[in-house]
């Protein structure tokens, strides 16, 4: 028998889980007397107790409930039972940061015949989709489930670390479809992973923007955005050091942060966010479920960050206007208007509440309101920009944050576009990526019925120069023609601001011939290659979701704020 125990987490869950620990040995031990063998051999294996809280327990000696536990299985003396044969394992790890000891890439090893061995920090090898990577039929079930029911909270649980999937009960039968046993699912899990985002003990999260720490403000946009360039350490100096050090160096312990590079001596490390659509999903929720209170939290974090940038980072102007652009399409996305609920299909009492992650489906063509105005369109560009919005009012974005690709994308297949959809993540192209910086999936389909890959596009190119780039790189054909709908690309000149020179423009491509298009869908005659469209000018005027951080909103001005890379000595150097 194993039980799951995280003996660091809200009190309330450890009670829960040591009465279910106690009640499992009960069952256990009545199990084993109706085999009456002293040769059965069994395991218990407590993980975390490290973390164990003394308190929390109420028990005088920190371990004195392991006593109680034992005494379970183990007869009074005076009986003349023997006790069954079983390991009582504890596990756990030194729960604080440490370089590498030797602070070397290879070591010599005791063991001869294997040579050198690579010290890796524990931190380092982090498992994924622990779950799901062990049961592919269920994550092919989730894949091809209508989205409504994949964005639930016990399905989004499945996938990252098994914590999230270990706080609630399945049916055996259906863990997909089947109602998962857990009361005040929404609000339970919702205060639970926040608690641990923030690093609190409240049992109910409010985010009040004037108690948000800097550390804290950095954990929730760590959820939302990349804060690197996508270089190691030893690559380059362009990254965001000195960001939070402490509270990452805690996150990563808590498993929140993922150890991606560190220097020989031990005091530059890298760091980057492991993509959890829960995580990511409510702190989406939280950020923005009022408007009022989700334009302060934006502001309270989006001036730390700039507060960051502007006094201890090393980032070169490229990557500025990278995590500029994730910042704002994520603000513009959680600005959008949301469908009204009768549009998901859903019976009164299916309706989600405030805490679904059903909210964060958003209609492209609502996201594309937000994120581009036609106050600075001609009319050319409004009429071309209206029949877009009309294309797009059945198709869906849900991205809740940004994560790093892996590799560059030579092609862009529905599938992929699949994957990161079904995990409300968009993409940020790896480095050296050609043709795009940043990719949005977009469904073009019911989200009521089974998912199909009909799946079309968004990419954004950032531009930080100041003469601004009118043009983008013309998507291929079998890129545009493979997918459901004409995809769409953006470029964002950031780093022009002029007063008077904000621009929006948009055309549409004609089609290709027919007998140059993949023969892999039905087209219409008129339908568009795809859809241009650029901007100049880092504004609210262009960018209507920017009018929620005021004055904020100037803080990543290109042209007003931006500095040349600057190395800064005697400083730890942490990257974000």
């Amino acid at each position: 028998m194993t039980a799951n125990l995280n003996l660091g987490s809200v009190k309330s869950r450890v009670r829960a889980l040591l009465k279910q620990v106690r009640e499992s040995a009960f069952h256990l031990r009545a199990a084993l007397d109706r085999f009456g063998s002293d040769d059965i051999w069994f395991n218990i294996a407590l993980d975390e107790v490290a973390t164990l809280e003394p308190a929390v327990l109420k028990r005088e000696r920190s371990f004195l409930w392991i006593e109680d536990l034992r005494s379970i299985f183990c007869p009074a003396a005076k009986s003349t039972q023997l006790p069954p044969r079983f390991w009582l394992l504890l596990l756990g790890t030194n729960a604080c940061f440490q370089a590498l000891s030797p602070a070397v890439a290879a070591a010599v090893s005791s063991r001869v015949n294997k040579g050198y061995l690579r010290h890796h920090h524990p931190f380092t090898m982090a498992a994924r989709n622990v779950h799901l990577d062990a049961n592919s039929e269920l994550l092919d079930a989730i894949e091809s489930a209508p989205p409504i029911k994949a964005c639930q909270v016990h399905v989004l649980a499945f996938f990252g670390r098994p914590l999230w999937h270990a706080m609630i009960s399945y049916d055996e039968q259906d863990p997909l479809n089947g109602e998962p046993d857990i009361e005040n699912l929404g609000d339970a899990v919702n205060s639970f992973v926040l608690n641990k985002v923030l690093k609190t003990v409240d049992s109910g999260v409010d985010l009040q923007p004037a108690n948000l720490t800097e550390a804290q403000c950095f954990a929730l946009l760590s959820q939302r955005m990349e804060l690197d360039d996508g270089a190691s350490i030893a690559q380059t100096d362009s990254r965001l050091p000195g960001s939070a050090i402490e509270f990452q160096k805690t996150q990563i312990n808590e498993h929140l942060r993922i150890l991606d590079d560190m220097n020989a001596a031990g005091n530059a490390i890298k760091t980057y966010t492991m993509c959890e659509p829960l995580v990511s999903a409510i702190v989406a929720i939280a950020m923005s479920r009022d408007l009022t209170a989700q334009a302060a939290v934006w502001k309270t974090c989006w001036t730390h960050l700039h507060s960051l940038i502007a006094t201890r980072a090393i980032i070169d102007q490229g990557a500025y206007g990278e995590v500029t652009a994730q910042g704002l399409i994520c603000i513009c996305k959680d600005a959008a208007s949301r469908p009204n609920p009768a549009r998901f299909g859903l019976s009164v009492h299916e309706q989600p509440d405030a805490c679904s992650p059903v909210t964060q489906f958003v209609q492209a063509s609502s996201f594309l309101c937000s994120l581009l105005s036609t106050i600075n369109m001609s009319a050319g560009s409004t009429r071309v920009f209206n029949n877009l919005l009309a294309d797009m009012e059945d198709c869906w974005v849900n991205f809740t944050r940004f994560s790093r690709a892996q590799r560059r994308w030579q092609e862009i297949f529905p599938f992929e576009l699949k994957v990161a959809w079904t995990r409300m993540t968009a993409i940020i192209g790896a480095t050296g990526q050609a043709d795009w910086d940043l990719l949005i999936p977009v469904y073009c389909g019911d989200l009521r019925t089974p998912l199909k890959q009909n799946f079309t596009f968004i990419i954004v190119q950032v531009k930080s120069r100041k003469d601004p780039v009118k043009s983008c790189h013309p998507i291929s054909q079998p890129w545009a023609y493979q997918g459901a709908k004409a995809p769409i690309s953006i470029v964002l000149n950031l780093g022009t601001s002029v007063a008077g020179q904000e621009e929006v423009f948009v055309r549409c491509h004609p089609p290709a011939p027919a007998e140059d298009r993949p023969k892999t869908r039905k087209y219409s005659s008129h339908e568009p290659w795809y859809h241009e469209l650029y901007t100049v000018g880092y504004h609210w005027q262009n960018h209507p979701g920017l009018r929620l951080l005021g004055a904020a909103a100037e803080d990543f001005n290109l042209t007003k704020y931006f500095r040349q890379p600057h190395h800064v000595e005697g400083r730890e150097q942490d990257s974000a």
